[in-house]
């Protein structure tokens, strides 16, 4: 069976539940470690073997496209 190379990341949501800091931090972007959320899940994704990743948000509200950008493995698209 082949492995998967395509992945979607989702960020979906108010994150209400984490306010008030998300009102200026999208929740993709919140910090766990050293690292934001979203650059954690890219890495796994690039060490996994994914090479196209897409977004469940507009690229006008992608906080993380230069995460994503900056990761020479993967190539961002927004349908397939």
């Amino acid at each position: 069976m082949q492995r998967p190379t395509k992945a979607i990341i989702t960020d979906a949501g108010y994150a209400s539940r984490y306010l008030p800091i998300t009102k200026t931090i999208p929740k993709a972007m919140l910090p766990f470690g050293n690292k934001p959320i979203i650059q954690m899940a890219v890495e796994e994704c690039a060490e996994a073997g994914i090479r196209k990743l897409s977004s469940s948000l507009p690229q006008r509200e992608n906080p993380f496209m230069r995460i994503i950008l900056a990761t020479q493995s993967i190539i961002f698209a927004n349908n397939w």
